[in-house]
């Protein structure tokens, strides 16, 4: 937990503070917008940095191993399918992807939403799909069965290979 985060549970009063162009209030709700911004830029850095563990991964170690990393990442702390959560996962994400040097693929921008969403407790899946004709791969992550990262009707144009 952040100091800022402490200061507002111990303090959940207005505090006011002097400036030199006269009396400014900090309210609760100027400390919530300030701590979500925070927040906002830590997940997108961690989220930034995860999509370049991965590309590393692919070349590095390959599929196969960045699979199996996957399948293997543990669910942190109690479940949960929040979806204040998952929004807020999925947009830092789609943020680090915008900033990213190159293009991030489906299946870096899936492999790491489905990592912090579990770090957060969300019981993510990353889902590996297909379409045969004409043959493209895909990638996108599912909460109890919902899609969270793509559009929902991607579960109808692929074939599922596999899930992890």
């Amino acid at each position: 937990m952040s100091q800022l985060e402490q200061v507002k549970i111990d303090n959940a009063i207005q505090v006011k503070a002097e400036s030199s162009l006269g009396q400014a209030v900090i309210d609760e709700t100027s400390i919530d917008e300030f701590a979500g911004g925070l927040r906002a830029m830590q997940e997108t850095v961690v989220a930034f940095l995860g999509l370049a563990i991965v590309e590393l991964i692919l070349k590095l170690v390959g599929f196969r191993y960045l699979f199996s990393t996957i399948k293997r990442w543990p669910l942190v702390g109690k479940k949960t399918a929040c979806p204040e959560t998952i929004s807020r996962i999925c947009s830092a994400v789609d943020r680090a992807a915008t900033y990213y040097l190159k293009h991030a693929l489906c299946l870096q921008r899936s492999a790491v939403t489905t990592c912090l969403l579990r770090m957060y407790g969300v019981p993510a899946q990353m889902v590996i799909a297909c379409r045969i004709m004409p043959y493209h791969g895909h990638a996108w992550v599912e909460v109890e069965g919902v899609v969270v990262n793509d559009r929902q009707r991607v579960q109808s144009f692929y074939s599922v290979l596999k899930r992890c």
